[in-house]
């Protein structure tokens, strides 16, 4: 995120400590918030999709997997990388949801 971005958002923030009731503001963020979260619904379905075709082909689930590889049990074929990284983008996507959802 950029300076001016984070400049713009304590701007606001000082505006609505002094403005409470101001709809328009209120609107406007809610739905930023929840754009972004929807995206991210979506992005983490087609990975959830994506991870699925790796567990289905090595009959493993994806966290098992993961502990395993990052264990170095498993290996470095390729396909283990990709799930990996695969996995790794899954959980950065969930942890941002879930910061945007109050979790």
């Amino acid at each position: 995120m950029s300076a001016q971005a984070l400049s713009n958002i304590r701007i606001l923030e000082r505006y609505i400590e002094k403005n409470k009731n101001d709809k328009i503001i209120e609107g406007t963020i809610n739905k930023i918030i929840q754009y972004k979260i929807d995206n991210y619904y979506k992005e983490l379905k087609a990975l959830e999709n994506e991870l699925k075709v790796f567990e289905k082909k090595y009959k493993m689930e994806t966290k098992k997997f993961f502990e395993d590889f990052e264990k170095g049990e498993l290996g470095d074929s390729t396909d283990f990388v990709e799930w990996s990284s695969l996995y790794k983008i899954y959980q950065r996507i969930t942890e941002r949801k879930n910061i945007l959802e109050g979790k």
